[in-house]
């Protein structure tokens, strides 16, 4: 049995680049595998200028983002996946990003003991149901209203042997029963 974790951007990370004006450039819809053909497949998009911008390993928000270090691991894993490029771009400092949006599969895996609001936007404590879980190493939790990316614990593993930096991650736990009463 594996363990898991929710990754996303350090929130003691206050000097990673903020991503303006995306709104008519990326449509978040668009970012699963049946409509990731309408995004192109290299853009680039403008942060807020920031001459202390340190760009992290992985960006969460407002797309799950990640650098050449993080891809790499990625497409061991999961050779297949599809990556769109973005170039983020601080004009005024002449700062510049290289990032890849991975285009990952989602799963319904959470299990009734998950801790979650009502509008399903914000999950307070992740627990995965055992049976419900794919074999991916990393993969989007499915029907919430905001972005959530799982990884595996092997997965992880070697992604910080790269020495990344600005990442977090907290513990999914998992629920090994059939009926969601038992988890760990």
């Amino acid at each position: 049995m594996s363990r898991y974790f929710l990754i996303g951007t350090n929130r003691l990370f206050t000097s990673a680049p903020v991503i303006m004006n995306w709104f008519d450039k990326i449509d978040i819809k668009s970012i699963n595998i049946e409509h990731s053909n309408r995004l192109p497949n290299r853009l680039v998009l403008p942060i807020k200028s920031n001459a202390e911008t340190v760009f992290p390993d992985v960006i969460a928000k407002p797309f799950f983002l990640v650098s050449q270090k993080v891809h790499d691991v990625i497409l061991m894993y999961q050779p297949k996946t599809v990556f769109k490029e973005i170039i983020l771009l601080d004009s005024i400092n002449g700062l510049v990003g290289q990032y890849f949006l991975p285009i990952l599969k989602e799963y319904d895996c959470l299990s009734d003991k998950s801790e979650i609001n009502l509008d399903r936007s914000v999950v307070a404590k992740a627990i995965l149901k055992e049976e419900l879980l794919p074999e991916d190493a990393i993969f989007k939790i499915g029907s919430l209203s905001n972005l959530y990316i799982v990884v595996r614990l092997d997965f992880m593993e070697s992604v910080l042997r790269r020495g990344v930096r600005g990442i977090e991650l907290s513990v999914a736990e998992l629920d090994l029963s059939s009926d969601g009463g038992d988890y760990e």
